[in-house]
């Protein structure tokens, strides 16, 4: 359910061979103009561990895929 007060939740899958988190944390928080966004940025070699989690089935059903 949205409010108002909702934040933003953004989930990141980015390429650990190519960036750090740091760095790709640092790139998107300067790039997106938005209030109230919280990244959640994950490496793609370590997404198997999140896969069985409650958090990420939630985003799996309701997220929106943006890329």
């Amino acid at each position: 359910r949205y409010t108002v007060a909702s934040d933003i939740d953004l989930l990141v899958i980015f390429d650990d061979e190519k960036s750090s988190a740091d760095n790709v944390y640092k790139s998107l928080m300067k790039s997106i103009k938005l209030p109230r966004v919280e990244l959640h940025i994950i490496p793609k070699k370590e997404i198997r561990f999140y896969k069985g989690l409650r958090w990420m089935k939630t985003i799996e059903e309701e997220g929106i895929r943006i890329l």
